[in-house]
């Protein structure tokens, strides 16, 4: 990468991709956008448009999207914490609620959803898995699925 700068903008804003433009961003240069954490923070809605946006903004310049995302079983575990939890409300979406039918009309050729990344570098790369959410409000279950890996990608090829 030529250059790498940090420019803070607020997602929910509508002019969100004018800002990074003015910052020296290039929609037309090819592009990884990595939203490691920040999903499963955002609404479903919030979460959908993001994706929206940056197909649109990238025009016709190879991109790929890689974003960490929970499993539905990762959500309901946490709505279903005792009431004075914390984690009770940390989390307001799911894989499960991103429309794939409507990323792939708005023009990213792949949308694809991992398998547990825990289970993943475990499979692969005989690490340890170390699942800390498993106690506080999961009942002290461990979830079957924790946190997933979301692709998206357009112009590019593996």
């Amino acid at each position: 990468c030529s250059s790498y700068s940090m420019v803070a903008v607020d997602l929910a804003s509508k002019n969100w991709v004018q800002e990074l433009q003015s910052a020296g961003f290039e929609a037309g240069t090819p592009t990884v956008w990595v939203a490691e954490g920040l999903l499963y923070y955002l609404s479903p809605e919030h979460v959908q448009q993001l994706m929206l946006d940056v197909a649109a903004a990238m025009e016709e310049a190879p991109t790929v999207v890689l974003a960490s995302h929970i499993p539905k079983c990762n959500l309901d575990a946490c709505k279903s914490a005792a009431e004075s939890s914390p984690m009770k409300s940390i989390f307001v979406s799911c894989v499960d609620d991103l429309n794939q039918q409507q990323l792939k009309d708005a023009g990213w050729d792949s949308v694809i959803i991992s398998e547990d990344l825990g289970i993943m570098l475990q499979q692969d790369y005989g690490a340890q898995v170390l699942y800390p959410y498993s106690l506080d409000y999961s009942g002290g279950r461990q979830l079957e699925s924790v946190e997933l890996l979301v692709e998206l990608g357009r112009g590019v090829h593996r």
